[in-house]
């Protein structure tokens, strides 16, 4: 009887540990391939992969590497809890691509209030193609894509649903300095990207 008690209470410390380690791991920005918590970073170039982004080295588009060392640095130390993804873009390039507490390159990330302004890319594009007729639309009419978070009742929620991977944002980003073209190619009107990033309101 004792020793089948001792049995079960090894399989509860067993168990306990495992718990233990595993919580341990959720709250440390990055663990290694052993599981333990990553302190040292070294630097890599981001993988090439297809979907649009070509590839370059800090080195190579002229960046100095000791500040980004000193982030993450800060980052891995757990001081910036916060921080799920850092991406560097330059010259068109993406040269920095960093993740943090379980978040990887194919994560689809919670955007919050950043939804807006992808909300405002996407009317300005359904306008110039004449899907809907002006801005007095109704936002949450047009959008039934499954990255956007829904009300109960079925309802987009286009001021703060959306949900993108960090390189696709990026791409946002990098489209709206360029005046709305990708690639060469002209995806929103420069006229739109004109109008909604002037200053409506002051304060």
């Amino acid at each position: 009887m004792i020793k089948f008690i001792n049995e079960n209470l090894k399989g509860l410390v067993y168990l306990c540990i495992i718990f233990f380690f595993l919580t341990a791991c959720a709250r440390v920005p990055r663990v290694n391939r052993y599981g333990l918590p990553q302190r040292e970073y070294v630097y890599q170039e981001p993988e090439a992969t297809d979907d649009g982004w070509e590839i370059s080295s800090l080195r190579g588009e002229g960046v100095e590497e000791q500040k980004l060392h000193e982030m993450m640095h800060e980052i891995l130390s757990g001081n910036s809890r916060y921080v799920h993804s850092i991406l560097l873009i330059k010259n068109g390039k993406l040269i920095f691509e960093e993740y943090f507490f379980g978040y990887g390159r194919d994560t689809d990330h919670f955007l919050a209030s950043v939804s807006k302004s992808v909300t405002s890319l996407i009317i300005g594009v359904a306008i110039n193609k004449g899907y809907v007729p002006d801005v007095d639309t109704l936002a949450y009419e047009i959008f039934s894509d499954y990255y956007w978070d829904q009300f109960p009742d079925g309802t987009i929620q286009t001021d703060g649903g959306l949900y993108l991977r960090p390189r696709d944002m990026a791409k946002i980003g990098y489209m709206v300095l360029q005046k709305g073209q990708w690639r060469g190619r002209q995806i929103v009107s420069q006229e739109w990207i004109a109008e909604s990033t002037q200053t409506y309101i002051n304060g």
